[in-house]
């Protein structure tokens, strides 16, 4: 009996993960980091023409274009490792979440938190950034997630992930611009939540 009920439970979770809305995201990540690097290497050819210059958000032109950027740039990402540790976070925070909303309020929330996300570079005590500077990746997005997760499940895995994620951001010391989406993310999270 113990074994039926725990191969059940592998199974819904297995389905929950290979089903879930944080999964697709990640698959199209995926896809578009595949699709870029098999046009050539992003860094030898003209940056002009990778996807992260089309789809990434430029804070500095925040209000220029047709507004597609505050939506595709979490999908784009420049390396694999990125994506896999961003990806990661994001799957397993949504698995968490999936009992506590529905797919439809986790996909609003994903558009929301990623539009406030870039729209948060306009505030007056964000970071300057340059023409030159560019927003992508899940990482943002994935902290939105935890910082939900620390306020609707809270558990020894999201406390966690917290505390890991905590540690990367001193040990890597990103940019000032990469703190503030984090940073941004967390509280639209914690603020959502």
């Amino acid at each position: 009996m113990t074994r039926l009920s725990n191969s059940a439970i592998a199974l819904r979770t297995l389905k929950t993960l290979l089903l879930s809305f944080e999964s697709l995201v990640v698959l199209v990540s995926l896809g578009f980091l595949v699709w870029d690097h098999s046009r050539g290497s992003l860094f030898g050819r003209d940056a002009a023409d990778s996807l992260s210059t089309h789809l990434s958000f430029a804070p500095a032109k925040a209000l220029a274009g047709n507004g597609l950027t505050l939506f595709t740039y979490p999908l784009i990402h420049q390396s694999f490792e990125h994506l896999a540790a961003s990806g990661a976070i994001l799957i397993l925070l949504g698995i968490r979440l999936v009992n506590t909303s529905t797919k439809w309020i986790r996909i609003s929330f994903c558009g929301a938190a990623s539009v406030a996300i870039a729209l948060s570079y306009l505030l007056p005590l964000a970071p300057q950034a340059t023409e030159a500077d560019r927003v992508f990746g899940l990482s943002a997005l994935a902290h939105a997630y935890l910082g939900a997760s620390l306020i609707l499940r809270p558990t020894l895995l999201a406390t966690s992930i917290f505390l890991a994620l905590v540690g990367l951001m001193i040990w890597n010391a990103p940019s000032a611009l990469t703190m503030w989406g984090h940073g941004a993310g967390f509280t639209i999270g914690l603020a959502a939540a």
